[in-house]
């Protein structure tokens, strides 16, 4: 019999609560602050803009492509669908945008609970379970992605709560609730599928990484035959969509290859691994001295299996994209820090190593949010529109780039009158590696593109003035031309506009990065 050493004190289950409950919600408020809710990148407009116009039977179709990507909507069909239900419940307007924004930034939230509910589902420890969800939280991508409207935001919600659906499956001792979860796996699993592609890859490798590391008292004979059922229930899902909406698997993963096609520089594919992870990857290789030994394997096959994949086949790489690889990096770091604070030894190192890991997570995030892919800047465009909208005379205003601005202003501001006039940068697609060699692509920001020419009226209506005869049509000048200049790219000679000889533009305005011009007719040309 053991006595409990003289002056111990029996830990205090309520200030343990309380100490989680602030570490919680410290994780929380850096994840909401950090986050850049006013800056969109340039596919969130287009998949806000599909979603107002079009149904997703017709974007499945291929109805709507605006960047010449063929298949671009069916592997994220899932989340289109979404958005389109959403934008009939919320309507369309800025306020619209932000209701559905902090919807998804709770789907990233829920994502990362789902997370720490996996691990602690296979591995049993509670604690390491929700510093394996809070490190998740925190990490740059998912702060990035927090406020987005991206499709690897319900793609990540789905795909976890596949992998967590399993973990129930594999606990439960009865049949019934065992097949329900089954059940619910393969619809989670389908639906990430359908959000994005790449959203399988975070599942499979999760079940290969279980398969192979299995935590104590599963039989790998039970996981093989959960994977598989929730496989089967998923691909018979798979079939109903593709039957509902007429989907082309095959011919949709045309634009995973207008990835492989594109090619970013090797010093900016290193910082967009840097700024996925942040200090993460200083703090992940030390899991190599955990004794978890079964845990690090885990993680470890599943970081190789959910990033190697894309590393090796992708030449054009965001930030985003490796959003695959943050819960089994998260879990690493998690052991990584364990074996840290072991050798830190005394309680006052250990304090202070924390709070040094803190100050580090905030500075990386700081550094890093702001030098991530953005396009629009919510705010900005708000007091842009706010002046344009005190001018006399509501007066079309003119719009050079399609993806990002036009886009964005005809959801955010549908009743503005709003015209698109870009030729420049319209419709471009991803270059051959023959139209590179035999010239006939040119350099976009980090990638190689070539025209496709397709006739704008046809997706865009009245609502595209292709020529100084359509823009007279409108009504007599002044004009307002709204154009963006952030990061060395400027979209002002994108259009027509801005050579046409008939016309004379002045600056009479700018806020951020948008300048606006008066646009009056001159008589020559």
């Amino acid at each position: 019999m053991t006595t409990k050493p003289r002056g111990a004190a029996a830990p205090d289950p309520m200030r343990r609560a309380a100490a989680i409950g602030l570490i919680i919600g410290a994780a929380v408020i850096l994840f909401l602050q950090a986050g850049r809710r006013q800056s969109h990148h340039w596919d969130e407009p287009v998949y806000l803009y599909a979603a107002a116009h079009y149904t997703p039977k017709a974007l499945a179709g291929g109805s709507f492509e605006p960047g010449n990507i063929p298949g671009f909507f069916s592997v994220k069909i899932g989340h289109v669908t979404i958005l389109h239900w959403m934008i009939r419940l919320f309507g369309q307007g800025l306020h619209a945008v932000v209701v559905i924004q902090c919807i998804y930034t709770m789907l990233v939230l829920l994502t990362c609970g789902l997370v720490g509910w996996w691990s602690w589902l296979t591995w049993r420890n509670l604690h390491h379970a929700i510093a394996v969800g809070l490190v998740a939280l925190v990490t740059p991508v998912s702060i990035y992605l927090g406020p987005k409207l991206l499709s690897e935001v319900p793609a990540m919600f789905c795909g976890m709560g596949s992998l967590v659906a399993l973990g129930l499956a594999l606990r439960s001792t009865r049949r019934i609730p065992s097949a329900l979860w089954t059940l619910i796996g393969g619809a989670a699993l389908a639906g990430a599928v359908l959000c994005r592609e790449t959203a399988p890859l975070l599942v499979a490798t999760g079940w290969g990484a279980l398969f192979i590391a299995a935590p104590r008292g599963v039989a790998r004979r039970r996981i093989l035959l959960e994977c598989s059922l929730i496989a089967g229930c998923a691909v018979v899902l798979l079939g109903v969509a593709q039957w509902v909406l007429h989907l082309d698997f095959l011919h949709a993963l045309r634009s995973a290859h207008a990835l492989a096609v594109m090619d970013t520089p090797l010093r900016q594919w290193l910082k967009r691994i840097v700024f996925a992870f942040g200090p993460l990857l200083a703090v992940a290789p030390f899991a190599a001295f955990s004794t978890r030994r079964r845990e690090a394997w885990f993680y470890g096959l599943w970081l190789a299996g959910s990033v190697l994949p894309l590393l090796l086949s992708l030449r054009y790489l965001e930030e985003r994209f490796l959003v695959t690889g943050v819960p089994a990096l998260a879990g690493l770091a998690v052991l990584g820090g364990e074996v840290l604070w072991q050798w830190m030894g005394r309680s006052a190192a250990q304090i202070l190593g924390i709070g040094l890991l803190a100050m580090v997570a905030m500075r990386a995030n700081a550094i890093i949010q702001p030098r991530t892919f953005y396009s629009v800047d919510e705010v900005a465009y708000e007091e842009v529109m706010d002046w344009l909208g005190h001018q006399p005379g509501n007066r079309p205003i003119l719009i050079p780039w399609v993806i990002g601005d036009y886009h964005y202003l005809r959801v955010a501001y549908p009743d503005a009158p709003v015209y698109l006039v870009d030729t420049e940068s319209l419709f471009v697609a991803s270059a051959t590696r023959d139209d590179i060699a035999q010239g006939r692509a040119q350099r976009f920001g980090d990638t190689m593109v070539r025209r496709v020419e397709v006739d704008p009226r046809q997706w865009y209506g009245t609502r595209y003035i292709p020529d100084l005869k359509a823009l007279q049509a409108l009504g007599p000048a002044p004009w307002w031309y709204v154009t963006t200049k952030v990061r060395g790219r400027d979209k002002t000679d994108y259009s027509w506009i801005w050579t046409d000889p008939g016309l004379e533009l002045t600056l009479v305005f700018d806020n951020g990065q948008y300048y606006v011009y008066k646009v009056v007719a001159t008589g020559r040309g």
